[in-house]
């Protein structure tokens, strides 16, 4: 019981940490030119990112993932 409690202690220390660590390079981003069309069961989606002002340190890792 107390390795549960300390492990559930340990995990909600760190939680909130990772969670801000995720938008931290959402206002450098810019999404330009965006079309989206439909044809039937089909969405295009054509967008330019512009990445020109995005500071990053060497060891961090930048994943962008679409989602309608």
């Amino acid at each position: 019981m107390n390795k549960t409690v300390t492990s559930l202690l340990f995990l909600l220390m760190f939680v909130p940490q990772l969670l801000l660590a995720q938008g931290g390079y959402m206002n450098q981003i810019k999404v330009e030119d965006v079309h989206v069309a439909r044809n039937g069961e089909y969405v295009t989606l054509n967008m330019n990112i512009c990445l020109d002002d995005l500071k990053m340190r060497s060891n961090d890792v930048l994943l962008l993932s679409p989602a309608l």
